[in-house]
């Protein structure tokens, strides 16, 4: 029956387990269990992590038998503590790994890492706990070594083998636990047990000697056994008491079992039992599994449970010794390694046809457990004299799987790197579409690595080389995925006449949803919210209930949920982004749990709800530091500094941007980094540091060609815009907004923007205005006055009365209010304070575009659309107005100007214009319009605002 190599007792060790839980329970960082090969190291070790109470931290297992270099060892152990590598940092050294390790383990409250195996990477270790230390990490190390560390931090168990005197009762638990079920060992007569002891004594007491003896009881007497033990002992006496025993094991196998164990070596870090199968049958094996089981009755192989199959595993000692066997018959070690290859080459062709790349396919767990398998394979084929061109592709494209599992660009691109050359000089060989799915796997990585234009050349060789139907729908929902750097109408068109047809042709539903997806983003490209929502709805409506799809549909929440937003249906929002995350989290997808928590707290923040964005921000912070996501700390902590900002804790909000740039700015995030620094200058400068505040600005500005948001850059500009006004460089602040207005015209922009550019628009004017003042420059001040007042009040003015829109809609407006309000005169601000009543309620508002205006005190907009002359004369008025504030117009100037190049006698004329100016005092203008001596004038004591 197959068993688990973790239920095997612990048998003698007793004492040894309970001083490791008792050194684990004092927080001890480094353990080591050393001893020679057999001694029990691998049981032990296992056994203190079955022991080691669940609730006392988190517990991680890596058998470093597959992983040869430190470089490899370090890989496995980010993929195991779910580390997914840095995209920005594509091939990081050592050191930054270990870094990454630390990091990740100084955000965990309690943690047990546990190494089988490690002695070929002691000083490895010894540099990871040196790293943990200098990290305060709460982390202990449990290792397992043929040789003893010379850290003076570990804490030591010497196993040693089980002498007669001492241990006669362990011995003797060892040939009962791993004697055959049916076979009676009469352990209480006296003298079998004698015979037993001194069989155990034979083989120098090393347990696994002993459980290798102990499958034999089967086929020999206890007396008959100990008598061919000393036999052999004596025959041989440089052989070791474990080698002994194996050689011994090995020859009592039929010559098909040893070819079994041959093959069963030849699998690194375990195997599943139909690869094992299928390497067997290719050397001539056909009953495989009745010798495979043969094995594991010979205790020369172990099963464990994976939850969904079981796998097998050797011993290292015994697959050592198996693979030296191998290497006594000439020929067959190469024979077995190409048959190893050529199964799994199948195998990786198999998977990729399957899964079609897609990196969170069911297939996924099982592929990525045969990660060293694959890089074995991947090595021996390469490594050959005539390289299998065949071969080669096959299992790069299964170790390149491997690799996308575990979001690994970096070894994902040198998998591709060294294969590349080979299929181009043979490529000829292998059909055009498995030549387009190398090309594929190749944009996946630059995908991964975000660099959308180099993935968009390999997408679109792939399409070039595809000819069967479902590799060219592939290439064209990876190109339609990565849409921003080709032609839209090419994406629209593509989409409409080829892919999704095709899609719904070949029943391929991941792809429909994928390109569906696309084609609803292209709507939130062009602002078309409702158009956007309604194609998410009907891709939930139709997919919904297939669980196959839930992660990808999550993926459509989080879109829809920002298209919501912008809609206003804030109840429906919430809902996608909350569910969004759910999915991801439940799915295992860090990387996308950590963009949906960033666009929850992004959407909360610029909501002003606080709580709801602090429920975010804090999972977001945790699992930046579980899993050392610098790039991730650094976006949660500038979004932590925005809210600390906006709720004015400038101290905090100074500290949260620091800490925030220093991550991004390790990370190389430049456009992230760079925003983070405007807002660092603008916290700055409320808190009272004005030159710190500036020279963080201009750091920010220095990053300004690296800018593709049009928010950013627009952010920058105006802000420069306002450095060089209180410089006293009127004309060269107004140069750069009017630059921002070039950035913003033509362009698809958030509706902010232009607002953003008036409301600096006020701090340009606001030096001029104060300089003025001081000067006792009366019309010059009034002047600046009329364009603060009419710029702010644009801002503040809704609709419907309330100053909400669009100051308490966007955060870098609230933003550059603050700074606003801080310098505006009192008088000034006590009129423009966010959550005051519409401070333009007594102000004649005028609307040029829409020819409209809306009278002091009135709530109604007057719509003079349809009526153009008394409209032209209001305007006429205005800029009368305007260019000579106080003074009348008079009646036979404003009468040009009204009805210009027209010929009339003297009374009609002045009969007309009486006639159109009580027109405007009916519609509400009657007390506004007023007649003096010299002509016509707007009452100078009203505001007036131009919207």
């Amino acid at each position: 029956m197959a068993h688990d190599i973790s239920s095997i007792p612990l048998i003698g060790r007793a004492e040894e387990l309970a001083q490791i839980l008792s050194w684990l329970e004092d927080d001890a960082a480094f353990i080591a269990i050393t001893g020679p090969p057999g001694v029990g190291k691998s049981t032990l070790l296992r056994a203190a992590m079955s022991a080691h109470a669940k609730d006392d931290g988190e517990r991680v297992l890596l058998d470093l038998t597959a992983h040869t270099t430190n470089r490899d060892a370090l890989s496995a152990l980010m993929i195991l503590l779910e580390i997914p590598p840095s995209p920005n940092q594509p091939d990081p050294d050592e050191a930054t790994m270990l870094g990454w390790i630390a990091s990740a383990s100084a955000s965990r409250p309690r943690h047990l890492l546990l190494l089988d195996n490690a002695e070929h990477l002691l000083d490895l270790i010894e540099a990871l706990t040196a790293a943990l230390e200098a990290a305060d990490a709460n982390t202990r190390l449990l290792v397992a070594s043929r040789h003893r560390p010379t850290s003076r931090r570990a804490q030591n168990i010497a196993l040693e083998p089980f002498d007669r005197p001492e241990h006669a009762a362990s011995i003797l638990a060892l040939f009962e636990a791993h004697a055959p079920p049916h076979i009676d060992l009469a352990l209480e007569e006296d003298a079998t047990r004698a015979v037993f002891v001194e069989l155990g004594d034979a083989v120098e007491g090393l347990p696994l000697s002993i459980a290798l003896l102990a499958t034999r009881l089967s086929m020999f007497k206890p007396g008959q056994l100990l008598e061919r033990v000393r036999a052999r002992r004596s025959r041989d006496s440089t052989l070791s008491a474990l080698r002994s025993a194996l050689e011994w094991s090995w020859s009592l196998l039929e010559e098909r079992e040893q070819l079994a164990a041959m093959a069963c070596a030849q699998f690194h870090d375990g195997f599943g039992f139909a690869e094992v199968e299928e390497v067997l049958a290719r050397a001539g094996v056909e009953d495989a599994l009745d010798r495979l089981d043969r094995l594991r009755q010979a205790n020369l192989l172990v099963v464990e449970d994976m939850g969904d199959s079981l796998r097998g595993r050797m011993l290292e000692s015994i697959r050592v010794f198996a693979l030296d066997k191998t290497q006594e018959v000439p020929g067959l070690a190469q024979t077995m390694a190409d048959h190893h290859a050529a199964v799994f080459a199948a195998r990786g062709w198999a998977f990729f046809q399957e899964t079609r790349g897609y990196q969170w396919h069911p297939l996924g767990p099982r592929i990525a457990r045969e990660s060293a398998n694959f890089a074995a394979a991947f090595e021996h084929v390469l490594g050959s004299k005539e390289v299998d061109i065949e071969r080669a592709h096959g299992v790069g494209l299964g170790l390149h799987f491997v690799h996308l599992r575990h979001m690994d660009a970096t070894s994902m691109e040198k998998t591709h790197l060294r294969l590349e050359p080979l299929l181009e000089a043979k490529g000829s060989i292998l059909s055009n579409d498995k030549l387009a799915c190398f090309w594929l796997a190749r944009a996946m990585c630059s995908s991964l690595k975000w660099l959308a234009t180099e993935a968009q050349v390999f997408l679109e060789r792939a399409l070039e080389l595809a000819e069967a139907p479902i590799w060219r729908l592939v290439a064209q929902t990876g190109l339609a995925d990565n849409f921003r750097v080709s032609s839209m109408e090419a994406v629209i068109d593509m989409l409409d006449n080829e892919a999704m047809p095709a899609a719904r042709e070949l029943g391929a539903e991941r792809e429909f949803i994928e390109l569906s997806m696309c084609r609803a983003n292209i709507f939130v490209r062009q602002r078309s919210w409702n158009e956007a929502t309604a194609q998410f709805e009907e891709i939930l409506e139709q997919f919904e209930d297939n669980p196959r799809h839930r992660r990808q549909l999550a993926r459509v929440k989080l879109h829809m949920g920002f298209a919501m937003r912008m809609l206003r249906n804030h109840e429906r929002a919430e809902q996608m982004l909350y569910d969004a995350s759910d999915v991801f989290e439940e799915h295992g997808d860090i990387i996308s749990l950590a963009h949906s928590l960033r666009v929850r707290s992004w959407y909360f923040l610029d909501e002003r709800k606080y709580d709801k964005a602090v429920e975010s921000l804090e999972p977001m912070l945790e699992l930046a530091r579980r899993h050392a996501l610098r790039w991730l700390m650094g976006t949660g902590l500038f979004l932590k500094g925005q809210l600390h900002l906006d709720s004015r804790e400038y101290k905090n909000a100074n500290v949260a941007f620091e800490r925030s740039i220093k991550h991004l700015d390790e990370e190389k995030i430049i456009p992230i980094a760079a925003a983070a620094k405007r807002y660092y200058s603008i916290s700055l400068e409320l808190a009272g540091k004005y030159e710190k505040g500036r020279e963080i600005f201009f750091e920010g500005l220095s990053l300004c060609e690296h800018l593709h948001s049009a928010t950013s850059r627009v952010s920058y500009l105006v802000g420069h815009a306002r450095y060089l006004a209180i410089e006293g460089k009127s004309k060269q602040a107004l140069a750069k907004l009017a630059e921002a207005e070039e950035v913003v015209e033509g362009i698809e922009v958030d509706a902010f923007l232009p607002h953003l550019i008036d409301l600096y628009y006020c701090h340009v004017h606001l030096p001029e205005y104060i300089k003025a003042m001081e000067a006792n420059k009366a019309r010059k001040s009034k002047q600046q006055l009329e364009e603060i007042l009419t710029r702010l009040s644009k801002l503040m003015y809704h609709e419907e009365g309330r100053a909400q829109i669009p100051l308490e809609r966007s955060t870098e407006l609230r933003f550059g209010w603050m700074q606003l309000e801080q310098d505006l005169p009192e008088e000034i601000r006590r009129r423009f304070t966010l959550g005051l009543e519409d401070p333009t309620a007594e102000a004649l508002l005028l609307d040029t575009r829409a020819r409209a205006f809306r009278a002091p005190g009135e709530m109604t907009w007057i719509d003079m659309a349809r009526r153009e002359t008394p409209f032209r004369l209001l305007q006429s008025l205005v800029d009368h107005r305007l260019s000579h504030p106080g003074e009348a117009i008079d009646p036979y100037a404003l009468f040009e100007e009204v009805w210009p190049d027209e010929s009339i006698m003297p009374d009609a004329a002045q009969n007309r214009l009486y006639v159109t100016i009580n027109t405007l005092r009916r519609e509400g203008l009657k007390e506004l319009i007023i007649n003096n001596s010299h002509g016509y004038l707007l009452d100078p004591d009203v505001r007036l605002i131009e919207v």
